[in-house]
């Protein structure tokens, strides 16, 4: 078994702060965009609004009175490549380990045909 990355990443914006995506995150994700994280399709990188709302969501845990608006005015084009790594990197640290011995709730899917 490999060690869990510690959830919390750094991020320096307008001052050093800390990504944390944790239960308390994905609900406020979702409660702005109406979409699941933890959903295939909860989360468009290319997509301006899901950028802003996940990464207010996962600053929130430091600063309660962060707004959206805060939030997306610290993303610039000379950032925005290290703020989705960040998130990448934040979304990855917080997900759990597959256990490829242990099977999950589901069948494994067949293999392709063809």
């Amino acid at each position: 078994m490999t060690e869990k990355l510690d959830p919390r990443v750094p991020l320096t914006l307008d001052k050093e702060r800390t990504l944390l995506l944790n239960l308390n995150a994905m609900v406020a994700y979702q409660k702005t965009t109406g979409k699941n994280l933890l959903k295939p399709d909860g989360f468009d990188m290319e997509n301006p609004e899901d950028l802003r709302a996940f990464l207010w969501a996962c600053l929130i845990h430091d600063d309660k009175t962060l707004t959206l608006e805060t939030a997306g005015a610290l993303v610039n084009p000379a950032n925005i490549g290290a703020i989705n790594l960040a998130l990448v990197k934040t979304f990855t640290a917080a997900m759990p380990e597959v256990d490829k011995e242990q099977p999950g709730p589901l069948p494994p899917a067949p293999p392709p045909t063809g």
